[in-house]
């Protein structure tokens, strides 16, 4: 649902901003409002610049966030076995200095 409501979103944005360009092109401004419209198509740029790749992403973000939490899990396995490791150097060579000679 979300992930629709984000399509719609970007849409809307990306049409307001065509919208406006195209009209613009074959009104001309009032050199009162310029600046003020010009903003205004400055506003939608940046909007439409974190809309436009959720319209036209790739859609692996699922896939993205598993493999994420995949590598969480290795990264959390491969601290115990450092952890461990360390330990079991720390007693033998330090502790009990059963080291080579």
């Amino acid at each position: 649902m979300d992930a629709w409501f984000e399509k719609v979103a970007a849409l809307i944005f990306l049409v307001l901003l065509v919208g406006l360009v195209a009209f613009l092109t074959f009104v001309p401004l009032p050199p009162a409002s310029e600046k003020a419209v010009l903003m205004i198509i400055g506003g939608l740029m940046a909007l439409c610049t974190q809309a436009l790749p959720k319209l036209f992403g790739s859609g692996k973000e699922a896939e993205l966030k598993r493999e994420v939490e995949l590598l969480k899990v290795k990264c959390e396995a491969n601290e115990r076995a450092y952890d461990k490791l360390v330990t079991l150097l720390v007693e033998r060579h330090v502790i009990e200095q059963q080291g080579i000679v």
